[in-house]
């Protein structure tokens, strides 16, 4: 275990904000804090990256990648159109890096816009459907080992990657340095500042200790990408991929069933998590969720747009460019 300081402004002063049961151990809880001074979240200590490796099993990934099937699945896919239409109305196209790629949907369809698409991973399980099925470039290691000159890429995106990171300033560093001058950086991260948050206190979806260890809001992420060299330019408040969903699930979660019993419920057999909840006690907590489901839904969707117009949204994506 690797007990941190502040990546942020270095402060060691800090607020305990909550203790979050393990997801694989009850006896067991992660110390989350918020930091006195410039309020990022944070959780310290964070698992050592041997310890990681039990978060990050096959059953986080799926078969094949995929957590997914059916509408759900068509659904992502949509999404992921929808991202690397976004990123080509950005620039021409060039070189584009996206940190933490998954499956490669998003860069696949780059690629057919004419990109030059390439991908990291934390692992090889997570690199192989973007390598084996899709015939993308994809390395497994963190961005200071990449084999690039300095201002290789256009644009570099973290899409949901960076509050996995164990150092995210320094992996936005190592994007700086990668980056042409006035080349673009696109960050998208669950917001702790958000209504969704407030709300679900520890209940809330996206927490999902300890695989994220950083929690930014639009304040938080605003002054790290400045202070290394970057101008926010775009601020995009509302999620159709995360944001109804993660509030309705957030919402539930605060009622006190098993956290995050919908979403594991909805994944492929190759994905289902680890659970502490099973028999019937799990059957009856399910048709519960789905009997409040027809008021949740509209109530979630409803606070979502709130969220975004008073709260910043409860995911949030910054489109910068390089200085």
């Amino acid at each position: 275990m690797n007990d941190i300081d502040c990546r942020l402004c270095g402060a060691r002063t800090r607020l305990l904000l909550y203790e979050i049961p393990d997801v694989l151990d009850e006896r067991k809880a992660w110390p989350v804090w918020r930091c006195v001074r410039c309020s990022l979240v944070f959780l310290s200590p964070q698992p050592d990256q041997q310890a990681l490796e039990r978060y990050y099993g096959p059953e986080y990934y799926g078969r094949e990648n995929r957590r997914f099937g059916g509408p759900l699945e068509a659904f992502e896919v949509w999404c992921r159109r929808l991202r690397a239409q976004d990123i080509a109305r950005l620039r021409s196209p060039g070189r584009i890096l996206d940190v933490g790629c998954g499956r490669g949907v998003m860069l696949s369809y780059l690629r057919d816009f004419g990109w030059q698409a390439i991908g990291t991973e934390a692992s090889d399980l997570a690199a192989r459907h973007a390598r084996e099925r899709l015939g993308l470039e994809v390395h497994v290691a963190g961005l200071p080992d990449l084999p690039f000159p300095k201002g290789h890429f256009d644009v570099i995106s973290f899409y949901h990657t960076l509050e996995h990171l164990p150092d995210p300033r320094s992996a936005l560093k190592a994007a700086h340095t990668l980056l042409r001058p006035g080349g673009a950086l696109v960050v998208a991260v669950p917001n702790i500042d958000s209504l969704e948050a407030a709300l679900a206190g520890p209940s809330w979806f996206h927490l999902d200790v300890p695989r994220h260890t950083f929690h930014f809001s639009t304040r938080t992420l605003g002054r790290l990408l400045e202070d290394l060299g970057f101008h926010t330019r775009r601020l995009k408040r509302f999620s159709l991929e995360y944001g109804p969903y993660g509030m309705a699930q957030s919402l539930l979660n605060g009622l006190g069933f098993e956290p995050n019993l919908l979403y594991d419920s909805l994944k492929t057999a190759g994905a289902k998590a680890s659970r502490r909840l099973r028999g019937p006690r799990r059957a009856l907590q399910l048709a519960a969720n789905a009997a409040l489901l027809p008021v949740v839904i509209p109530l979630a969707s409803l606070l979502h747009l709130l969220d975004g117009l008073t709260r910043g949204g409860s995911c949030i994506e910054i489109h910068a460019d390089r200085f």
